[in-house]
């Protein structure tokens, strides 16, 4: 697993992480992007995620393109290693909130624009490449992250 969205990595160096696990026989490549300080895989449906005023404190104004994201999925896909990319929401969103001026994760508009980045993900590689795409999910710690669960009640 690496956490780019705390520490940004150039794609060759990820590419080298790529190499190591190959040779290690290891065929599984937890690929992080979110975090509070930053969202670090291009949108081009919001790019209001690349601003440099989403961004906080870290490798401000990193991210990923989504062509740099492809061919890093299609050269793990020659080595035997499977992408599986993770946003970590709704915890850990400073990055989503502040593109987007959301004041927490309840807020109207949250829902409809998590679920378009996620479609935007999804279509930038073939199932058969990326099966699986991991949503954080378990650790909305601050007030600002927690949502209700399904059904409503509190979160």
């Amino acid at each position: 697993m690496h956490d780019s969205g705390r520490n940004f990595l150039e794609v060759e160096h990820v590419k080298g992480i790529l190499d190591a696990m190959s040779r290690c026989k290891m065929n599984l490549f937890h690929w992080h992007f979110t975090e509070y300080y930053g969202w670090r895989l291009e949108s081009k449906v919001y790019p209001e995620l690349q601003k440099d005023s989403a961004f906080y404190i870290r490798y401000i104004g990193k991210y990923y393109t989504q062509d740099e994201f492809m061919e890093v999925v299609a050269y793990a896909a020659e080595r035997g290693i499977t992408v599986m990319p993770e946003f970590d929401i709704p915890g850990h969103a400073l990055a989503f909130r502040r593109a987007f001026g959301f004041k927490t994760m309840r807020d109207e508009g949250v829902r409809e624009k998590l679920c378009a980045l996620v479609d935007e993900l999804c279509s930038l590689a073939p199932a058969e490449l990326m099966p699986f795409v991991h949503l954080g999910s378990d650790e909305a710690r601050l007030p600002e992250e927690k949502v209700p669960p399904k059904g409503g009640g509190e979160g």
